[in-house]
């Protein structure tokens, strides 16, 4: 096998198509739709390939930059729901640094992104360019699915040719688009993308813009400006949930399940983690370990039943009674740690 040595975590799933039969000539960069590291991930394909989910990557890549391999680059990987693209594809999973939005991914994340994608081109004699079709040697999921995959973040870097450019730069033979530190959009929420009026580099000039009912949100989804007297919305624990809610919920706690010693557990097939204030069990990719977490440090690695977790981002399909509602993700939570945007 020939990884890249960039990656400090392996772990290999059985959820492969064994040796290509394709030279290596493309990249497909995919998102998590998470807020995860990269071992995480290679983890959690490692256990799709035992439980008959089928899902992998060659890569994952972490919010804070690790990189974890889960199908060696010599055998296609099962990722972009193309069996043509991903016997020529090397496929990386990059996580989310905001679940929502525009789906962002973190500094870190990105650069190494870029720095796996140049090693992968120099090993292999890739020139990466967007070409906007599928025989391109940078492809993206939605080309072959449909997906949202990856999030407007992602595709922009894509489409407008920076993330070509920057791995280029990253070979040495050429040089990188100067990156903005930062970018103020200008909306009513963070999640309500088709509200936005502007994007600044400048945090003045997002506020000139920012009017009654608007808020400014920097590059992670954190409003860092509301006028004064404005009707923007805030997130209120005490509202009375309704059809159509965008809801998330406060740090919880997690606990061992009944009858077993631990908190993870296979639900149906789903790798969930019990959390109690929302009644059970939870997939494990719609929760994030909280700031508050009293597993060490805050990296979305549940090593014991002291972490802490919240609900990832979501919206209320229906109120099923007096204290429970129905997510689009299609299970049941109890509303008593969940927020809502008012």
């Amino acid at each position: 096998m020939a990884n890249s040595s960039l990656a400090t975590y392996r772990k290999a799933t059985a959820n492969h198509s064994g040796r290509r039969i394709k030279k290596i000539t493309k990249i497909t960069p995919h998102e998590m739709a998470a807020v995860w590291t990269g071992k995480r991930c290679a983890d959690y394909f490692y256990d799709c390939g035992i439980n008959g989910r089928q899902a992998s990557s060659n890569y994952c890549i972490g919010y804070g930059g690790d990189i974890a391999v889960s199908v060696d680059e010599d055998n296609r990987a099962w990722t972009s729901s193309s069996y043509d693209n991903d016997q020529a594809a090397v496929t990386i999973e990059v996580s989310n640094s905001v679940c929502g939005g525009d789906w962002p991914i973190s500094p870190e994340a990105y650069k190494s992104l870029v720095s796996l994608c140049a090693d992968i081109c120099k090993r292999h004699g890739i020139k990466l360019a967007y070409t906007g079709g599928p025989s391109g040697s940078l492809t993206m999921h939605k080309m072959f699915a449909s997906t949202a995959c990856p999030g407007p973040y992602m595709e922009h870097k894509i489409t407008s040719g920076d993330f070509a450019r920057d791995v280029t730069a990253a070979m040495g033979q050429g040089t990188a688009k100067p990156v903005s530190n930062q970018l103020y959009r200008v909306r009513k929420t963070w999640s309500d993308v088709k509200s936005q009026i502007g994007a600044y580099k400048s945090l003045e000039n997002a506020k000139k813009a920012c009017g009654k009912g608007y808020s400014v949100f920097d590059k992670d989804g954190k409003a860092v400006y509301t006028p004064s007297g404005s009707t923007a919305k805030k997130w209120d624990q005490n509202a009375t949930l309704k059809d159509g809610d965008t809801v998330m919920s406060v740090s919880c706690a997690i606990a061992p399940y009944k009858n077993t010693g631990n908190a993870i557990v296979w639900i149906d097939g789903v790798q969930c983690v019990n959390v109690p204030d929302l009644g059970g069990p939870v997939p494990l990719s719609d929760v994030s370990e909280a700031a508050d977490t009293g597993d060490g440090k805050k990296d979305d690695y549940l090593a014991n039943t002291k972490a802490r977790v919240f609900l990832l981002q979501c919206k209320v399909d229906s109120v099923t009674g007096k204290n429970k509602v129905k997510l689009n993700r299609g299970y049941e939570v109890l509303t008593g740690p969940l927020m809502a945007l008012r």
